[in-house]
C-alpha cells in the first residue's frame, strides 16, 4: 500500500441486474448480471468501471464489491485486481450494505482512507470528461462541503457543526479523515 491517508476507489458490482434480466442472457438463456455483460461486444461493463477507477486510483487501492453468486462471472471478469481488493458479500443486503461493507473493509488497511464509490452498469459516453471530473473532486474534496463529511461525523465547511444534512460519517465523495486537531 501506498501509505494511510490515500485515494481509493471502490466499483460496486454486487448488483442483481433484475430490470434488464430479460435482455442480458448467456447462450444458455440464463440471466446475466448488466455489469458483466458488455454493450459493444468489448469488455464487460464491470471491466469498464475498473479501468474507470484505475485511471484516478492506484490499482492496489482500487476495490470491487461483488455478490457470491455471481462468482462464475466476476472471478474471470475482476482477475487484474488484487484478491484481497475483491470483496465479496456473502448475500446481497443492499447497496448501503454493501457500502458499509467496503469502508470497513478499506478502513482496516487504511484508517484514513477516502474513498470513491463507482457503479459498475453505467455505461459512459464521454470517459474522458468523467475522469477529469473525478479527479477534481478528489483534489477538491477538503473544499466542496456539500460532498464530504469527516469521519467524526462534522460537516467540513459551512454551518453549524450538528447540520443533519450533512448526513453522517461518509458522502458521496468518500471518507475524510477528521483533522488532527479534532
Amino acid at each position: 500500500m501506498n501509505g494511510i491517508g490515500s485515494d481509493w476507489a471502490v466499483v460496486l458490482a454486487a448488483g442483481e441486474g433484475t430490470r434488464l434480466a430479460a435482455l442480458t442472457r448467456d447462450a444458455a438463456g440464463n440471466a446475466v448480471p448488466k455489469q458483466f455483460c458488455s454493450l459493444n461486444g468489448g469488455r464487460a461493463l464491470v471491466q469498464e468501471a475498473v479501468e474507470r477507477a484505475r485511471r484516478v486510483v492506484a490499482l492496489d487501492r482500487t476495490c470491487a464489491i461483488v455478490a457470491q453468486q455471481h462468482s462464475q462471472h466476476w472471478r474471470k471478469a475482476l482477475r487484474c485486481l488484487p484478491a484481497e481488493n475483491i470483496i465479496v458479500q456473502p448475500q446481497n443486503r443492499g447497496t448501503a450494505n454493501g457500502v458499509l461493507l467496503c469502508v470497513l473493509s478499506i478502513l482496516e488497511r487504511d484508517p484514513l482512507a477516502r474513498i470513491i464509490f463507482l457503479p459498475a452498469d453505467h455505461f459512459v459516453l464521454d470517459e474522458s470528461a468523467l475522469e477529469r471530473s473525478l479527479r477534481e473532486l478528489l483534489a477538491n474534496r477538503h473544499h466542496n462541503p456539500a460532498t464530504t463529511t469527516r469521519r467524526d461525523g462534522r460537516c467540513n465547511g459551512y454551518g453549524p457543526r450538528t447540520r443533519p444534512a450533512c448526513g453522517g460519517q461518509f458522502g458521496a465523495a468518500g471518507v475524510l479523515p477528521a483533522p488532527a486537531d479534532g
